[in-house]
């Protein structure tokens, strides 16, 4: 959804001129746990409901139960992990948790609104907290009212909360049907679980470098990479999720697409990125977060963050391909490229920062290291896909 995605651009921009560097920091590690967190929170049982109620109506009112309680235990558990790798306070895990929790709660209402064809309200459902957010801290800044970090907690959870309230009235309801229930109940939670695989580490991978500064730095070096990649990277993958969105039906249906045309289309746009911000890259930065990281920003970062911002345009894309014409076997293949690509940046920042003097640019480029890593095994699995393909084909003529 185009506004949920700029109102997340917006809040980023704000409170980056906000926020002192520390601050700016955590609140990016927060927003990668809010969009990581609820995906594995909800154990792939959106999808589930999806998969077994497009058909036929959903009358068991169990399954709504059942989904918030393994969304609780799963963002319990989430929460406590959290609480041991980061540090952060009682009452900041607490909000955490809840955040996760109302989050999967609303992933869950927008597959019940999938299944009933009301996809506008089912993005709302989605991605609208990104929406209550801004609204919150343009409320916020009319009043002129002080915004630091414990505020963001509080209003993000205020965010969350607003659309996961509209589960109240379904677990009240009492349950009309009974016939099939332990198979039902079965099904429903083991269906979806390749899909949350999938998703939960594609989405780990895409936030790694973010979730890790943390560690391996501290908070303020997280805010710095985050002001410095912000307009690279996020600028060429909203593009990129357009066009995946656009040819993944098509794929899906089994319809022919012009790949040189698309091809074509990512390279003019590769190209044009490069020309643009090698040019105006820096003063674009400085402007958007009123020259508070210009003694980070040069022409390196520029250089290396419209790369990697490249890479994850083209990764969008060849993710949708893959998604779009694998089989299961594909699919858990793909799988175990996403985690063994993880393990592998863990090893190599790990390793980088006993051996040598690590710093943000050695970082930077084990990232772009890394992303490069994991393009190149899609591209030998689309290129495996499309083998046999081929095969099958001629075996059916």
């Amino acid at each position: 959804m185009v506004i949920s995605m700029l109102s997340s651009f917006l809040v980023t921009i704000i409170l980056g001129r906000i926020l002192q560097p520390n601050e700016f920091g955590e609140f990016s590690l927060l927003k990668q746990i809010i969009v990581i967190g609820p995906t594995i929170a909800i154990f792939g049982l959106g999808h589930s409901y999806i998969k077994l109620f497009s058909k036929i109506q959903n009358k068991n009112d169990n399954i709504h139960k059942i989904t918030i309680l393994f969304a609780f235990l799963i963002s319990a558990i989430i929460s406590l992990f959290i609480k041991f790798i980061y540090e952060l306070s009682i009452i900041k895990i607490l909000f955490v948790f809840l955040s996760i929790w109302f989050c999967s709660i609303s992933l869950y209402l927008a597959a019940n609104f999938r299944v009933k064809e009301k996809f506008f309200i089912a993005q709302l459902f989605q991605s609208g907290w990104k929406i209550l957010l801004l609204l919150c801290i343009l409320f916020l800044l009319f009043w002129r009212l002080y915004i630091d970090i414990d505020i963001i907690y509080r209003i993000i959870v205020i965010s969350v909360l607003i659309p996961a309230s509209i589960i109240i009235p379904k677990i009240l309801s009492k349950s009309e049907r009974r016939i099939e229930y332990n198979i039902e109940i079965r099904n429903y939670i083991t269906f979806g679980i390749m899909f949350w695989l999938i998703n939960s580490t594609g989405l780990m991978f895409g936030a790694i470098d973010k979730l890790i500064i943390p560690i391996t730095f501290n908070n303020e070096t997280l805010g710095i990479y985050t002001a410095l990649s912000f307009l690279f990277t996020v600028s060429l993958t909203m593009i990129g999720s357009s066009i995946g969105y656009v040819i993944f039906p098509t794929i899906s249906k089994g319809k022919q697409v012009n790949w040189k045309k698309l091809f074509s289309v990512i390279g003019i746009i590769i190209i044009l990125s490069f020309i643009v911000f090698s040019v105006a890259g820096e003063y674009l930065v400085s402007l958007l977060f009123k020259g508070k990281y210009d003694s980070y920003n040069n022409l390196f970062f520029v250089f290396c963050f419209t790369l990697l911002g490249s890479m994850q345009f083209i990764h969008v894309i060849l993710h949708f391909i893959i998604a779009g014409k694998g089989d299961r076997k594909n699919l858990v293949e793909y799988w175990i490229y996403c985690l063994s690509t993880i393990i592998l940046f863990l090893m190599i920042v790990f390793i980088s920062n006993r051996l040598i003097e690590y710093d943000l640019k050695i970082f930077t480029l084990n990232v772009l290291f890394i992303w490069f890593i994991k393009i190149l095994m899609m591209l030998y699995l689309i290129k495996k896909m499309s083998k046999q393909n081929s095969q099958l084909e001629f075996a059916v003529k």
